[in-house]
């Protein structure tokens, strides 16, 4: 029975937890096989600081069991007293294991422990380049930072974030095409024949591509497919160092002609033929006024129209032209100067006993014997001949229906009506008053004395 004697505890399985002493259970007390009075800092219920417990192994390395009397303690597993590592051991010292870590150069053990004295050193070897996977040869690395991210949890990826390239597809050829053993792909530039691919890849090998452009080609209308490479003919265009191309001169092409005027089926403006071929003709015509005008009077094709001269009363610059010159009366010269052909006439020395007279012509008489002269079958108003003595006396004779007038005098009609010379010296000049075949003659001047018969 649990109480006191003299100043002594007397108890059945003690209990203090409880705060009403008449409550106290034995079956709160030291009632188990191994339990214990263990002292806390904290008041139980009885406000004492003795509770009931006993000892135990959070991490169950420790087995705690009951020996009666006693309370048993058992380890569960041997306390390691040499660690061994791939090459030599360890033994700690003073309870200490030193374990340090270390590199060394890329070979074919990514990992090793090594063991002497009281120390393990942890050895990973560098990483290296290979042609293919080996596990024996992999390593501790760092990255170049100008092609790889690394993260503050190791994540590495390329610089950007993107996924690498280990093969190219093209448009034709090979395709994919991959890098050789030692990571190239070839590029290479090519011209090719024009075509309908301005631009493509082409595998030509398993490791190379060409980058093809094709040539231009002329075509009849626009083609995106038909575009390419182009030089250009240096006697038409200019290209400058940027590659900027324009027509010689760094003018604009023409690609129609305005005209001054058209005539159906021409038009104003004028475009070329779909060969780029505009016809540009020079013509002459009738005098309209207008000197010189452009004018259409064909598809694709314009005139360059000079009108002819025209006769006028007065100065008049809308009559000008083109003309032509009597080469009886006027001269032309290489340079286009105009004259009077020597002064209006032709001159002749006559030295054979006849001769047949032309119109706006002189002749010399220059024969002792006398010159027979013979007026032209037929002459325009205005016509003019010369005869002036030299040697000899001269006769002219008129043709059928023709007859020669000097002053108030007229000479008869036909062959009889002659006009002869006294003298040697007795010059003539005579001027068609009458045209045609039955002309009239009129003597406008003349030296000495002349018989008109």
């Amino acid at each position: 029975m649990s109480g006191f004697d003299n100043d002594v505890v007397f108890a059945k399985n003690a209990d203090f937890s409880q705060s009403d002493n008449q409550n106290v259970s034995e079956s709160n007390g030291l009632a188990t096989n191994g339990q214990l009075w263990i002292g806390s800092t904290a008041t139980n219920a009885g406000g004492t600081h003795i509770s009931v417990g006993s000892l135990t192994s959070p991490g169950g390395t420790i087995t705690i069991g009951y020996s009666s009397p006693n309370i048993t303690l058992e380890a569960s597993a041997s306390v390691p007293t040499t660690f061994t590592a791939n090459s030599g051991s360890a033994t700690p010292s003073s309870n200490n294991l030193n374990i340090f870590g270390a590199i060394t150069t890329a070979g074919t053990s990514p990992l090793v422990t090594t063991g002497a004295g009281s120390t393990i050193t942890a050895v990973a070897q560098l990483s290296q380049a290979l042609a293919a996977g080996d596990s024996s040869k992999v390593g501790l690395c760092n990255f170049d930072s100008s092609s790889f991210s690394v993260s503050a949890s190791g994540f590495v990826t390329l610089a950007g974030g993107s996924i690498a390239v280990d093969s190219f597809a093209v448009q034709t050829g090979t395709s994919p095409v991959v890098p050789t053993s030692a990571g190239l792909v070839t590029l290479n530039g090519a011209v090719v024949a024009a075509g309908t691919n301005p631009i493509r890849t082409d595998g030509t090998g398993a490791n190379t591509i060409a980058i093809e452009v094709q040539t231009s080609q002329a075509i009849a209308a626009a083609d995106a497919t038909k575009i390419g490479l182009a030089n250009f003919d240096s006697a038409a265009f200019d290209v400058s160092a940027t590659g900027f191309v324009q027509l010689n001169g760094g003018g604009i092409a023409a690609t129609a002609f305005d005209v001054q005027a058209n005539t159906a089926p021409g038009t104003d403006p004028v475009v070329p033929t779909a060969a780029g071929v505009v016809t540009i003709n020079g013509a002459a015509v009738a005098n309209h006024s207008v000197v010189l005008e452009t004018r259409s009077r064909a598809a694709n094709a314009y005139n360059l129209e000079v009108q002819y001269s025209a006769s006028a009363a007065a100065t008049d610059a809308t009559k000008s032209g083109v003309s032509h010159f009597n080469s009886a009366q006027f001269s032309v010269d290489a340079n286009g100067f105009v004259s009077l052909a020597s002064s209006g006439f032709t001159w002749t020395d006559v030295t054979s006993a006849t001769q047949t007279l032309a119109v706006q012509n002189g002749y010399l008489t220059d024969r002792g014997a006398g010159v027979t002269y013979t007026l032209p079958a037929t002459a325009a108003i205005g016509d003019e001949i010369r005869i002036v003595g030299k040697l000899g006396l001269a006769t002219i004779t008129p043709n059928a229906n023709q007859q020669i007038l000097m002053g108030a005098a007229s000479g008869a009609v036909g062959a009889g009506g002659t006009a002869v010379a006294t003298n040697a010296g007795d010059c003539i000049d005579l001027i068609c008053t009458t045209a045609g075949a039955s002309t009239v003659w009129r003597a406008a001047n003349w030296v000495g004395s002349w018989t008109l018969n």
